[in-house]
């Protein structure tokens, strides 16, 4: 029987202010699901070079986007590494 993991937030009395900078390197991705002819489900971890994730991105490509990938795995990896470069988090 499998045992369901329930998280449970709280609160701190204060809130902590933490700052830490991080190069960032590389990523990885994994495509997760794909609905032929309607879209796919992406997942993206921001890493640094020690491969160390600190940041994950569940994105979906679809519409015009997913129509243009077809045959060319190029077209989506650029489309992901444009995602990555664009996201808030690496630009911040």
């Amino acid at each position: 029987m499998a045992e369901d993991i329930i998280f449970i937030n709280k609160n701190l009395d204060e809130p902590v202010i933490k700052t830490k900078t991080y190069t960032i390197s590389n990523y990885s991705f994994a495509i997760l699901s794909v609905i032929p002819n309607v879209k796919a489900n992406i997942q993206i971890l921001i890493n640094d070079d020690r491969k160390e994730t600190h940041e994950v991105y569940n994105c979906c490509i679809e519409g015009e986007e997913y129509n243009a990938w077809g045959n060319d795995d190029t077209y989506i990896e650029e489309w992901i590494k444009n995602y990555v470069l664009n996201s808030p988090y690496i630009k911040n």
